[in-house]
């Protein structure tokens, strides 16, 4: 474990000291698990408590991603659980842009786990979200990249083919100089080149977009 990883691990525990750590050195993770104290208010509602998680941090956060599992009841028809219990906070681009910023633990914890105990206080009350939702699977994914990115689903069919048919090029400066896959005309250093970056930083990024452009891909053969 790093130094600046051992710190930011600290500073959770301060904060939260019903949680407890374990370094598992064997596989390069670090597992939190206890009682997670909330205090949360959004749309005139106190969503206030403690939940039992399990956090698991590989020791490349933020390069890779954690994972946070409640560990306790959830309400019935609350659909954003994975089938191995993991949480599903948003989507992985959203997720893997966010990560770009260098964020710590603490950070990651308030922009996803946050919101999403919020909306299991919730629904486990009103019996809906709070938010705005998207569709789930391969369609809320691609949604995301619609509205976040402001892409067409020509210019995000054009994206995934560079990753499916072109994987030896994602990282060439020359895709850069390209006009951009969005369509608009524009070098795609002018237009999408920053968003194209988070996809690219490294073999983690490329292989999970890369997955999620097939599944996706997958889904706008199959829907019409």
């Amino acid at each position: 474990m790093t130094e600046n990883l051992k710190f930011q691990i600290d500073e959770l525990i301060l904060h939260q000291p019903k949680l407890i750590y374990k370094d598992d050195t064997q596989h390069e993770l670090v597992i939190i698990e206890g009682s997670y104290e909330y205090n949360l208010y959004e749309k005139k509602f106190v969503a206030k408590g403690e939940k039992k998680i399990k956090i698991i941090i590989p020791y490349s956060f933020p390069s890779e991603q954690l994972n946070v599992y409640i560990m306790e009841r959830r309400p019935y028809k609350f659909s954003h659980f994975f089938v191995d219990g993991r949480i599903c906070v948003a989507a992985s681009g959203e997720i893997n842009y966010f990560l770009t910023t260098s964020p710590s633990i603490e950070d990651y914890l308030d922009r996803f786990l946050n919101p999403f105990i919020f909306s299991l206080d919730w629904f486990d009350l009103y019996n809906t979200y709070p938010f705005e939702e998207r569709s789930h699977g391969a369609k809320g994914l691609l949604e995301y990249y619609l509205e976040s990115y402001n892409l067409t689903v020509k210019g995000f069919v054009n994206l995934a083919e560079i990753f499916i048919s072109k994987k030896e090029m994602v990282r060439s400066p020359i895709i850069f100089q390209n006009n951009c896959f969005c369509g608009s005309g524009i070098q795609m250093r002018k237009c999408h080149g920053s968003f194209y970056r988070t996809l690219v930083l490294n073999e983690l990024t490329i292989d999970k977009f890369t997955k999620e452009a097939k599944t996706i891909l997958y889904y706008l053969k199959n829907s019409n």
